[in-house]
């Protein structure tokens, strides 16, 4: 992310554990399981405070460098209470809302691998 962009908000973190395994149901016993990656994914919601420039740069950032959010990126985050630059791609658009007095709230789902 540029560095004109805060990290994200701790308020309203949300840590999620991808399931790996898929599992196939079976005419006749057990279910059938496998791994459907070894990479460790988490989905990560996470919440900014933006004022009107941020959010200019978080705009042009989103729509140019990370083609609106289909290319992956790297974000520092904290994670176990230590900031640590972690590959991120978003899995929605993120949303955003007016702030009283200026600024935007903005909150997105973001894939996180190794969180």
């Amino acid at each position: 992310m540029p560095w004109t962009i805060p990290r994200p908000i701790n308020n309203g973190y949300a840590l999620e554990p991808v399931d790996p395994v898929l599992r196939t149901d079976m005419e006749f016993g057990s279910p059938r399981t496998r791994l459907r990656t070894r990479a460790n994914l988490d989905h990560v919601t996470l919440s900014w405070i933006f004022t009107a420039a941020e959010m200019g740069d978080f705009r042009t950032w989103w729509e140019t460098e990370i083609a609106r959010g289909a290319s992956w990126f790297e974000m520092e985050l904290d994670v176990r209470g230590v900031i640590e630059t972690k590959a991120c791609k978003f899995l929605e658009a993120w949303k955003s809302t007016r702030r009283p007095g200026g600024g935007f709230n903005v909150s997105a789902k973001v894939e996180v691998r190794d969180a």
